[in-house]
C-alpha cells in the first residue's frame, strides 16, 4: 500500500507509468524512473536510484543474511520486466485501433522456446560476473568431494 500511496502523491511516478506503452521501446529516461520507483518500493527511505546499488547496500546492511526475495531485481532482470510490461501496455493502448501495428514480442522481453512457444526472457546476461560464477562452481565441486 505504501507504493500505491507514493504513486498517488508523486507526479514523477505518475508520469513514468503514464509513459508505459506509448512506444514499443523503453527509453533510458523511463527506465531510470522505473529503477527509482523500484528502489523506493524496497526501501522507501533510500536515496539510491539504481537497483544494483540498492541490492548491494541491502546485502551489506544485513551482513549477507538476506534472502533473494528481500532484494530488488538486478538491473538486467528489471529491464526485461519493464520491456514486457511496456509491451502489454502498448497492446492495451492500441486496443481500439482496427489494425494496429504490433511489435514482435521477442524484441520486447520474450523468447521462443524449443517448441516455438513464447517464454519469458528473464535476463540478457549472466547472473553474475564470470569470476563469481567460477568461484561458485569451484565451491560446489569442492563440497561434493568425499573424503
Amino acid at each position: 500500500m505504501t507504493t500505491l500511496k507514493q504513486v498517488k502523491m508523486d507526479k514523477t511516478y505518475q508520469d513514468a507509468f503514464h509513459e508505459l506503452g506509448r512506444s514499443w521501446e523503453v527509453s533510458p529516461e523511463l527506465f531510470e524512473k522505473l529503477q527509482e520507483i523500484t528502489c523506493h518500493m524496497y526501501l522507501p527511505s533510500t536515496h539510491t536510484t539504481e537497483v544494483n546499488k540498492l541490492r548491494y547496500e541491502l546485502f551489506c546492511a544485513r551482513r549477507g543474511e538476506v534472502e533473494s526475495s528481500q532484494l530488488p531485481p538486478c538491473e538486467d532482470c528489471l529491464f526485461m520486466h519493464a520491456l514486457r510490461a511496456n509491451y502489454q501496455a502498448a497492446i492495451w493502448r492500441r486496443s481500439l485501433q482496427s489494425q494496429p501495428f504490433v511489435a514482435n514480442p521477442t524484441d520486447c522481453g520474450w523468447m521462443t522456446d524449443e517448441d516455438g512457444k513464447l517464454a519469458v526472457n528473464w535476463m540478457r546476461g549472466s547472473p553474475a560476473p564470470d569470476a563469481v560464477m567460477q568461484l561458485t562452481v569451484l565451491q560446489v565441486c569442492a563440497s561434493c568431494e568425499t573424503p
